[in-house]
Formats: structure tokens, sequence, C-alpha cells
């Protein structure tokens, strides 16, 4: 296996890529800022690609920034969705 070297501003870019991915995972199931902060993540991570940063840090980040985009979107849904409903039961 083939040991990849990164330089220490694309080590930087990884790791900021991977903080950012994590918290928008962890935000996703708030709804709007979670999607919010996973697009941005999904920005981080394509801007650090085009730097050339590679490794195991990108690849966490790319996956959790593909992950924490579509659960935001199925959270604010269902929030969406419980709201409208909650209304509709007030107005019976």
């Amino acid at each position: 296996m083939e040991q990849i070297q990164n330089s220490p501003e694309q080590q930087g870019q990884a790791k900021g890529a991977m903080i950012m991915s994590i918290v928008g995972l962890a935000l996703s199931s708030t709804g709007i800022p979670g999607l919010i902060v996973s697009l941005i993540a999904r920005k981080k991570c394509k801007a650090a690609e085009a730097a050339g940063a590679a490794g195991g840090q990108m690849k966490a980040a790319n996956i959790l920034s593909k992950i924490g985009v579509p659960v935001s979107i199925v959270c604010t849904v269902l929030y969406v969705i419980s709201f409208i409903a909650g209304i509709a039961s007030q107005l019976n």
C-alpha cells in the first residue's frame, strides 16, 4: 500500500474538510442549518481535492459530506410535513 504524502497546507485543508463534514452530519437532524453546513463541507471537500489533498481524511470527509446533505434534506422535509400537519390539526 502506497503512503500518500500531503503538504502541510493540503493536510490542513483535508482536516478542515473532515471537521466540517462531521459537524454537518451531526447537525443534519436540525434540518436547514445541517443542510447549510453540509453544503459548505461539500465545497471544502472539492476545494481540498482541487488543491491535491488525498488520503484517509479526504475519503472520510467526502463520505460524511455526501451523507449529510441527503439526511438534512429528508429531515427538513419531515419537519415541514409535521409543521403542516400541526397547523392542520389546530384548524379542526
